[in-house]
Order: structure tokens, then sequence, then C-alpha cells
């Protein structure tokens, strides 16, 4: 009898040490640093893991659902409910971010840039940044020129909708010239180097997201995506762009995005492309209340899109987030989806 006790014992231990050993491999790959109980942190990450995907199974309960007519035409009593419930998350969020931003003493943008749509829906959402942002007291830029071009030369079809080459250089143009024209920035350099992107740091590799159109993916010492070949000059002023995927920019090298562009036509500033695909701007408040005392910002630029409204809902957060945590889906969410089952 003691001696199967200690035999099974001896093969916990042993099991447990690989277990250890294992995921000790797989911080150290992930992170390039050791991680003193691996096993905690693989166990947490495996919980995680679990936790998103049931938050993603009640998030996809109907792929098809309409964003654009829940937002501009709600036709029941729960769509209109939780059209407000998006709007009143997400306008609490925007202006946790202008908090931020006055508490750090830096100056803010926000943009807002059209996606394949028709016209009159662009304006509707064009209309709403504006006034949100005219009620924050904030600059706001509109990127509307964007429907004046063939929409070919806009987005990369017939691949994807995102934007080309020639949209982020529109793009760049753009804010260099309202930049420099309408707002008086100071502050310069980093306070500290505790500061953390959204990506491992000094990384490239290919993404074959789209086997048409892969891409390097690149980032800095920080762990945001590239947007210059040596590190951030301390002298320069400090620039944040938050944003979702148009931030991002997919399947563009690091060198074609906008904020490489803006950063190339302003040798003063340094900017850091702070945008991930797929998230929305609850995440980005997290990145920025994380880092923003380090990175000293002069200039917080915040790029919009409409389905920033979207990302507002806990399911989605949930999906995708800078924290890397799941929160608990409010009822309203839940009678949502399934009343769209």
């Amino acid at each position: 009898m003691k001696k199967t006790i200690a035999l099974n014992l001896i093969i916990i231990f042993i099991l447990f040490t690989l277990i250890e050993l294992i995921a000790a491999r797989a911080f150290f790959y992930r992170n390039a640093v050791y991680h003193s109980f691996s096993t905690n942190w693989l166990i947490d990450g495996v919980a995680k893991v679990i936790d998103r995907k049931a938050a993603q199974n009640i998030g996809n309960t109907n792929k098809d659902f309409d964003l654009d007519r829940i937002f501009l035409y709600p036709e029941s009593e729960i769509e209109t409910k939780f059209r407000n419930y998006l709007v009143t998350r997400y306008e609490k969020t925007f202006q946790n971010v202008i908090n931020q931003a006055n508490k750090d003493g830096a100056e803010v943008l926000v943009f807002w840039t059209p996606t394949r749509k028709s016209l009159d829906k662009n304006l509707v959402y064009e209309d709403y940044f504006e006034q949100l942002a005219k009620k924050t007291g904030t600059n706001f830029l509109s990127m509307r020129d964007l429907l004046l071009e063939n929409e070919d030369y806009v987005f990369m079809l017939p691949y994807d909708d995102h934007l080309t080459r020639f949209s982020n250089h529109i793009i760049a143009d753009r804010l260099t010239s309202f930049i420099n024209t309408n707002i008086t920035y100071k502050r310069k350099g980093f306070n500290c180097s505790d500061i953390t992107g959204s990506y491992n740091p000094n990384t490239s590799a290919l993404w074959p997201v789209l086997p048409e159109i892969p891409y390097i993916m690149s980032t800095d010492e920080f762990g945001f995506r590239k947007t210059q070949q040596n590190s951030y000059d301390i002298n320069n002023h400090n620039i944040i762009i938050l944003g979702p995927s148009f931030t991002f920019g997919p399947y563009l090298s690091f060198y074609d995005t906008y904020p490489s562009i803006l950063s190339r036509q302003n040798k003063n500033w340094n900017v850091i492309n702070a945008g991930v695909a797929g998230i929305g701007l609850e995440s980005s408040e997290s990145l920025l209340k994380k880092n923003s005392k380090c990175l000293n910002p002069a200039i917080i630029v915040i790029q919009v899109v409409s389905a920033d409204i979207k990302k507002s809902a806990v399911t989605e957060y949930n999906q995708n987030n800078f924290l890397g945590e799941t929160l608990n889906i409010p009822d309203i969410e839940k009678s949502f989806y399934q009343s769209v089952q």
C-alpha cells in the first residue's frame, strides 16, 4: 500500500515537472523571459481561452446581425434598448479617454474614417462622431474626402475592405496639415521605459492572413506596430494613435501605414501606432491608461469608425482586449442575442 502511494506521488511529481518544463518553454517562446511558476501562467491562459470561447459563442449567435440597421433604424424595443446601451457604453469610454488625456496634459484629435458603405450611412456616422467630439471639447477631423475617390483606389478590393496605401497617404497628409495648423504641443520625450504594447516587442514575421496579400508584421521595442526603422528619439514629441485595424494597417508593410508616413513627414515626432485589429475603444483606453505616464504623449490621436460602436459591447470586448480579461456579459446583451436567433 505504501509502495503504491509512493509510486503514485513519484508519477504525479514527474508529470508536474514535465508540465512545468513545457509551460516554461512556451512562456519563454512567447515572451523571451522566464517565469518563476510557468504552470500557473499556463493554467490561467487555458482558463482565459475557455472563457473567451464562451464569450465568442454568445457574440456569434447571429453572424448576419446588421449593426447599421440597429444603430440607424431600430425596429423593436429590444433593438432600441440595445442600441442605446451600446451608445452609452461607447460615450462613457470616449469620455474616459478624454479625461485621461486631460489628466496627462495632452492635446487630443479625433478623426473619423469612412468605411465601404453607402454615402448616407457614412454621413450619419460622421455627424455622430463630430457631435461627440464637440460635446467633449475635442478637435475633430473628417476623412470624408476619401469618398470622393474611386473605391478601388480607397479600399483593397477585391480582397478586402481595408484601406490601401493610397488612402493611408491621404490620411497622413490631412493629419500633418491639421495638427501643424490647429494644435499647439510642447511636451517632449519619454518619462520612463515601462511601456507595454499589444504585441511582443522587436519581432518581425510574415502574416499571410489573406494568401493574396501577405505582409510583414514588425514591432518596435515596446510591442507596438513599428513606424520607423530606428529607435525613437527621446528629444522628439510623442504622438500616440489609438484605433482599430484601419490604424494598425493590415495587408500593408509598416512603411505604408499612415502612422509611419506621418512619422516620416514630421521628423520631430515619435509616432506610436497603438492600433490593433478587432479591438474597441475600451481596450485602447486600458492601453493608454497603462502607458500614458511613461509615454508622456504631446498629442493623443483617436481614429474612429462606425464599427467602434459595436465593439463597445462586452461580448466584443471579451473576444479581444488589451488586458486579456473576460467580463460578465450584461443581461441586455444576452436578451438581444437571444432575440435575433
